[in-house]
């Protein structure tokens, strides 16, 4: 039922950005680009391109706020309701469909008041995009080490990253109502600081300044090591374009994409939980004990995620000879893991643009359709994957 809703409301976003209607004149997009930009915005991808959502008029921002809103909506109730299923969670379909509501409403909110413009509907465009892990934007984006991108983008994105039933088990621990989190919310917040922690350093040691440098150019390092392992899983605000980085850099910033954020969260990627099922099961293999069934569909998930993505650098490959290799495959996974981070802003052949846009909606609806399928083959499970 979720998914039929969120197609039909892609395919009207499309209808409506190809009419001509929410771009200012001259700037009207053919068939390719409306639907690719319908696809950016309701996958939470946020893909960068020529003619920028601040281009479009106040209707063609509006839409673009509220195809992030539905595809905020689609992760947060259809993975929401199977992660409660996996995870044994006391929590009912309405209670999550309430939530998946009422939570973005109070969050975007209370920092819309904060961001850039406190108030103005740039500051709900932003608050809503980093709550989605979107990196769509109007208006002006904040510093890229500011305090507005670390104390409020950022946090954000982590918020919508730990998946909605996170936030609802943190909540009822925080007031009593629950003795003890799930232990899908503590393997979601250990891995999820974990692979933080770990990747930040590694991007600090892979960008240190020269010895001679100033505190300044130390601290600058630091900091976009920082923003860089939140922005890649998967955020994807472009405070900077991929090309700025060096190369090493971008490998590793594409295993981030890879990895993504949490289920029935507004992130992309393989997930942390995969990580933690694939790490469980081969510690019970190499210590003589039979792996459970989720390991088994952790592998299989990682399977077909990979599959994807080889499908996807295949096509592009095919449709665009002129990029270099490395960036075509930065580019497609980026699209499948959601993330929207680009060496430059996206401008392709016609088949490129369709091949990204079936990738990204792929991105956003397998996921979900894994949860579901671990939700009712694997009554065992307690941590959900996908």
């Amino acid at each position: 039922m979720f998914i039929p809703i969120y197609v039909l409301l892609i395919l009207l976003g499309w209808a409506a950005f190809h009419s001509g209607a929410v771009t200012i004149a001259g700037n009207e997009l053919s068939s390719r680009r409306a639907l690719f930009t319908a696809v950016n915005a309701a996958t939470l991808t946020g893909f960068s391109q020529p003619i920028s959502t601040s281009d479009y008029t106040t209707r063609g921002q509006e839409l673009a706020l509220a195809l992030m809103i539905a595809g905020m909506l689609f992760s947060f109730i259809a993975g929401g309701i199977a992660v409660v299923r996996i995870a044994r969670l006391p929590y009912s379909n309405l209670r999550v469909i309430a939530w998946s509501f009422v939570l973005p409403a109070i969050v975007a909110g209370i920092a819309s008041l904060i961001v850039v413009g406190g108030g103005s509907f740039d500051s709900l465009f932003q608050a809503i995009s980093a709550l989605g892990n979107s990196g769509l934007y109007t208006g002006h984006l904040p510093e890229s080490n500011g305090i507005l991108a670390f104390g409020v983008l950022l946090p954000l994105a982590v918020v919508g990253g730990l998946g909605l039933p996170v936030l609802m088990d943190l909540t009822d621990r925080a007031t009593g109502r629950r003795s003890s989190l799930s232990n899908h919310s503590r393997t979601v917040l250990s891995w999820t600081c974990g692979i933080y922690v770990v990747s930040a350093i590694v991007l600090v040691l892979l960008q240190l300044p020269s010895s001679g440098a100033s505190w300044a150019a130390w601290q600058g390092a630091l900091e976009n090591a920082t923003r860089q392992a939140i922005n890649a899983r998967s955020a994807g605000f472009a405070f900077e374009f991929a090309s700025s980085w060096p190369r090493i850099v971008q490998w590793v910033i594409m295993g981030l994409m890879i990895i993504g954020a949490a289920p029935a969260g507004t992130g992309g990627g393989i997930k942390v939980t995969t990580l933690a099922a694939l790490s469980d099961g081969t510690r019970n293999a190499l210590g003589y004990r039979a792996p459970n069934r989720l390991f088994a569909f952790a592998f299989l998930w990682l399977a077909i995620y990979f599959a994807m993505l080889l499908l996807t650098l295949l096509a592009l490959l095919m449709t665009e000879p002129q990029l270099p290799a490395d960036r075509v495959l930065f580019l497609a996974i980026s699209a499948l893991g959601n993330v929207g981070l680009s060496h430059e802003a996206i401008s392709l052949s016609d088949g490129g643009f369709y091949i990204l846009s079936v990738t990204m909606l792929a991105g956003r609806i397998a996921p979900v359709l894994m949860l579901w399928w671990i939700a009712q083959s694997v009554p065992e499970a307690d941590v959900a994957v996908g």
